[in-house]
C-alpha cells in the first residue's frame, strides 16, 4: 500500500478510501478464515483536508431551471425530486414505485454506508409534491420511479447517467462548473438556515448532525459566529 501511495501520488483521501475497501475486503476474508488476521488494521488513517463544493448561484439555478423547463422536462423534474429529497442518487435510483406514499408524504429507501445497510423513511417536502405526483402517474408499482428517459421502468439504470446528463445538458451548455450533487450541499444548507443543522441531519439520513455539519451545510460555522455575535450576557 505505501509503495502503492508513491507511485500514484495518493492523496490522503483516496488514500484513506483505498484503506477502507481493504479492511472491508480483509474482514470477509478474516470471518472466512482464509487469512490470520487483517493487516489494513495497521495501516494508518491519514488526515484530510476537506474543500468546500461549489455550489450554484441563484442566477446559476434560474437559468438551469429555464433551460432544462424548455428544453429537457423530464431531467428538470428529477432534478427537482433530487434536489429536495435528501437522498444519494443511488437511494434514488433503487427506490421502487412501492415504496412511495405520497398520502403519508414520504418514502423507505434502503440506505448503503460501507458494510451498513438500513431501510429509513424520508420526507416528501411540500413543495415538491407535485412533480412527484407527475413523475408517479400511472406507473407499476413494482416499477422503479426512474429508469429509461428518467420515466418509471422496469429496469434499474446507473448513477452514472444523471451525473452524465448534467455534464452534457448543464454543465457544457450552460458553462455551469458546479456538479449533480452539489445540489444536495445545497439544499442541505438551505434546510439548516431555515431550520436547523439537526433537521437538516435528519431529512439527509444521517446519523449525527456531525458530518452534515462538516461536508454539507457548509455555511453553518458563519450562522453560528453571526449568532454568537448577538450573545448579550453581561458580567
Amino acid at each position: 500500500m505505501y509503495d502503492c501511495s508513491e507511485q500514484r501520488n495518493l492523496s490522503a483521501r483516496n488514500w484513506n478510501a483505498y484503506r477502507t475497501y481493504l479492511m472491508m475486503l480483509f474482514e470477509q476474508l478474516d470471518e472466512l478464515e482464509m487469512v490470520d488476521h487483517n493487516p489494513a488494521k495497521e495501516l494508518k488513517k491519514r488526515s484530510e483536508t476537506i474543500n468546500l463544493r461549489l455550489t450554484l448561484t441563484q442566477e446559476e439555478r434560474e437559468s438551469v431551471k429555464l433551460h432544462l423547463v424548455s428544453n429537457y422536462p423530464e431531467f428538470y423534474r428529477f432534478i427537482q425530486i433530487f434536489f429536495h429529497s435528501g437522498s444519494r442518487r443511488t437511494e434514488l435510483l433503487t427506490l421502487k414505485v412501492k415504496d412511495v406514499n405520497l398520502e403519508k408524504e414520504e418514502y423507505i429507501t434502503l440506505i448503503k454506508k460501507g458494510s451498513q445497510k438500513r431501510y429509513a423513511k424520508k420526507t416528501i417536502k411540500n413543495i415538491v409534491k407535485p412533480y412527484w405526483e407527475n413523475q408517479l402517474q400511472g406507473a407499476n408499482e413494482d416499477y422503479y420511479v426512474f429508469s429509461k428517459g428518467l420515466l418509471p421502468g422496469a429496469s434499474k439504470i446507473r448513477e452514472e447517467q444523471v451525473t452524465r446528463r448534467w455534464r452534457r445538458l448543464v454543465k457544457d451548455k450552460l458553462g455551469i462548473k458546479a456538479d449533480l450533487y452539489s445540489l444536495k450541499h445545497l439544499n442541505t444548507d438551505e434546510t439548516s438556515t431555515l431550520l436547523d443543522i439537526e433537521a437538516a441531519a435528519k431529512h439527509n439520513g444521517h446519523t449525527s448532525s456531525k458530518i452534515t455539519k462538516l461536508q454539507y451545510a457548509f455555511g453553518e460555522e458563519q450562522r453560528t459566529r453571526e449568532r454568537l455575535k448577538q450573545v448579550n450576557n453581561a458580567f
